[in-house]
């Protein structure tokens, strides 16, 4: 590498640490509909319980939660959508703030590491190129950012499928107590101690932060549903609230969407069976075509040598 294009390099990566150091000291003005959400967001969680002051982990979670806030802030307002990311955190039961904080503690990590072992592997006297520990820096800084975001997605996506299985069943229960005569403020909480797993337990802590409240329990099932990015949940919200004041209707409907959801699962778990099918012959061709090409390899190589 030349001088010329190793000055090139080193000035652009000072340039874009110094406009990185900038923007996030001197933080952009958020937009309205971003702290309307923040705001709605504490309120939300405001009856959570305290985590204890005064251990090491509480004061280093405090800081993490603090500086993560000013990293989603910065983020959130140079327009990159994180809606999707806090309702998979959120259905997870994981802090946005600290989760970005250890994003960016690992993308640091990713990238100082190759210099680390760089310098090392000079101070032994063998000879690096500068372009190796940059471009190792580089992909392992993006995999250190990245890769977080697709655990918590597919660990979200398994959350999801269960909390919409164990939705259909409510949905059941709760309809058994609306005929056997209560009323829908009344089923929904007693169907929710009738069932078990953390399925049950999220949605019967949404209906007794709604009841501490002082609101609604569906409208505690639709913010359930904005929060985590179900929107089963949000459409049962904005149905029990139409049909509240006339029972019939209420069980006619919660039966019709507890039949609709088992006929959803019940398709996608046929299209992914179809899917591990088509999966397993293909696997089955590659084995097979192997198992060809090493039988035939000795005549085809004693032929060619003729």
């Amino acid at each position: 590498m030349s001088a010329v294009t190793l000055g090139i390099v080193i000035g652009s990566a000072l340039g874009g640490a110094c406009a990185l150091l900038v923007h996030a000291v001197v933080a952009p003005r958020p937009a309205l509909a971003v702290t309307i959400r923040r705001w709605e967001r504490g309120r939300a969680i405001a009856s959570a319980p305290a985590v204890p002051v005064g251990t090491s982990g509480a004061r280093f979670g405090a800081i993490a939660e603090r500086h993560g806030a000013r990293l989603l802030a910065v983020t959130e307002g140079c327009g990159m959508p994180l809606a999707a990311l806090r309702a998979d955190l959120a259905l997870l039961d994981m802090n946005a703030e600290r989760f970005f904080t250890k994003k960016v503690l690992l993308a640091m990590a990713g990238s100082i590491g190759p210099s680390l072992l760089s310098g090392l592997a000079l101070a032994a006297g063998s000879t690096v190129s500068i372009t190796t520990p940059v471009t190792a820096g580089a992909m392992f800084a993006l995999i250190g950012f990245v890769l977080p975001d697709q655990q918590v997605r597919s660990r979200a996506s398994e959350r999801r499928a269960a909390l919409r299985l164990a939705l259909s069943s409510y949905l059941d229960l709760v309809a058994m107590s609306l005929s056997g005569g209560r009323g829908v403020p009344e089923a929904l909480p007693a169907a929710v101690g009738i069932g078990g797993g953390w399925a049950f337990e999220l949605l019967g802590d949404a209906i007794s932060r709604a009841r501490y409240l002082g609101v609604p329990p569906w409208r505690a099932l639709s913010e359930l549903g904005d929060r985590t990015g179900v929107p089963e949940l949000v459409e049962l919200g904005k149905a029990l609230t139409l049909v509240a004041d006339d029972g019939s209707k209420v069980r006619t409907s919660l039966v019709a969407r507890a039949a609709s959801a088992r006929q959803r699962q019940l398709a996608e778990a046929e299209s992914a069976a179809e899917q591990a099918d088509g999966s397993m012959n293909l696997a089955l061709f590659v084995l097979f075509a192997g198992i060809f090409l090493f039988i035939l390899y000795p005549a085809v190589a004693v032929v060619m040598a003729l």
